[in-house]
């Protein structure tokens, strides 16, 4: 979910959308956390966040 928004889906209903069409995912407490994570597993990987307008600032705030 996005802070501060009322208007959106929780991590587990997002991740649960992405399995219902074949796609690999899994929840995270923050985007930092997901980051942290991902960045364990492979730190080369790239990252593609898609999203909202309001997705991107919280984003682009912490980081």
């Amino acid at each position: 979910s996005i802070p501060g928004e009322a208007n959106t889906l929780a991590a587990d209903q997002t991740a649960a959308a992405a399995h219902a069409v074949g796609m690999t995912a899994a929840t995270a407490q923050s985007v930092r956390a997901a980051l942290t994570a991902i960045a364990g597993r492979d730190p080369h990987a790239r990252v593609l966040i898609c999203g909202s307008l309001y997705l991107a600032g919280s984003v682009l705030r912490e980081n």
